[in-house]
């Protein structure tokens, strides 16, 4: 009689004991994770599957002034993404975060380009047209002209060029960017 009590009390042991300070981790990671999202443009964050009620909480976000009400509102937020399935939220950020990461790389892989073919001119332009045989000498060395041309005249702080619009429309073509 006393062992099957002892046993009892082993299977009760068995179920995991979650820390008051785990639950405040928890609490913060799941806030943290509201802020992310609040912090996305309105068209990406609309993209996720978030809840009715979550649309609702972002959209108080946005009418509240105080730092401390909103510190406040994100616990209610952190509460709400707790109810909800807070794994495929981050696994929807996560691939919306790559997707910027991967933007903005193909953007610098075209201002490099760019930088060098309109530093160096032709001689730049001789392993771009290696490394990219598809393009068209002529029309890549005439861009790199009238940009360079343009790009001379131009004021601090001006527009981009129409010039330097037509280069990177080229380059984006024949890079596959």
């Amino acid at each position: 009689m006393v062992e099957d009590q002892i046993d009892d009390m082993a299977d009760d042991d068995d179920e995991e004991i979650v820390s008051r300070s785990q639950i405040k981790r928890e609490a913060h990671e799941f806030q943290d994770l509201g802020r992310q999202i609040y912090e996305l443009p309105k068209k990406k964050r609309n993209t996720l599957p978030l809840d009715p009620l979550l649309h609702e909480a972002f959209a108080e976000a946005d009418r509240i002034k105080s730092s401390d009400a909103l510190r406040r509102h994100f616990q209610h937020v952190g509460k709400l993404i707790r109810d909800m399935n807070a794994d495929e939220l981050k696994r929807e950020l996560a691939s919306l975060k790559r997707a910027a990461h991967l933007k903005g790389s193909r953007h610098d892989l075209l201002e490099q380009a760019i930088k060098g073919l309109l530093n160096d001119g032709r001689t730049a332009s001789e392993p771009f047209l290696e490394k990219h045989p598809q393009s068209d000498r002529q029309l890549l060395n005439q861009l790199i002209r009238n940009t360079t041309r343009a790009e001379s005249k131009r004021e601090e702080g001006a527009k981009e060029t129409p010039a330097m619009k037509k280069l990177k429309q080229y380059l984006i073509r024949i890079m596959k960017l």
